[in-house]
């Protein structure tokens, strides 16, 4: 299966998929303990769920984003 295909049913399937990704790519960009190892072991790349977000600013933006995305889902 596509790699495009696979990740539009992973997404449907799970909302938060991409989102938890994300999250945790946003984590390690930001040097937050451990979230490198854990992009890592989760084959994550981050230059895939990080694209255009190459200033602190917009890492951080981002970063509040996913939060209240995952908190809104969990709620």
């Amino acid at each position: 299966m596509e790699y495009e295909a696979e990740h539009r049913i992973q997404a449907q399937a799970n909302p938060v998929f991409v989102t938890a990704k994300t999250a945790v790519c946003l984590m390690e960009q930001a040097g937050i303990l451990d979230a490198g190892a854990i992009a890592r072991s989760l084959g994550l790349d981050k230059d895939e769920f990080l694209r255009g977000m190459a200033d602190f600013n917009t890492v951080l933006g981002n970063a509040l984003v996913v939060e209240a995305k995952y908190r809104t889902g969990c709620a």
